[in-house]
């Protein structure tokens, strides 16, 4: 089964892609969205040019605080459910500084630090998933 990996954010998005046969996290895509209609609209369209079949999503918790999650989010996060596909949250905790560290090894064509992090949260999900 092909799953997307999101990093969201309410003008961003990055998108990763993997299967659970070799689990391994791929960047896909780089969404910039004017709010949540078209974000909603541009993730079904990849959904159905990757053919995925489950969504992966960071869950974006401030240090300080594991339970604090933003009222934008959670209506993201409801319209992701109401797709009828699986739907996994992953924590995102720490994505963001690590995808800025990653990018510098990139060439700067290829930098992109929603993207990178969409990569550690569906490699974070395979990792913790690996007796499936």
């Amino acid at each position: 089964m092909n799953y997307l990996g999101i990093d969201w954010g309410t003008k961003k998005i990055g998108l990763a892609s993997g299967n659970d046969d070799i689990k391994i996290a791929s960047p896909l895509l780089f969404l910039r969205v004017k709010n949540l209609s078209e974000a909603l609209l541009r993730i079904k369209q990849v959904i159905e040019a990757e053919n995925i079949g489950a969504l992966v999503v960071g869950k974006p918790n401030k240090l300080d605080s594991a339970n604090v999650v933003s009222q934008d989010w959670q209506r993201f996060f409801v319209e992701i459910k109401n797709m009828g596909l699986p739907v996994f949250v992953e924590d995102e905790k720490m994505t963001s500084i690590l995808a800025q560290k990653m990018s510098f090894e990139l060439p700067k064509k290829d930098r992109n630090d929603d993207v990178i992090s969409a990569v550690l949260i569906l490699q974070t999900f395979f990792d913790g998933n690996k007796q499936k």
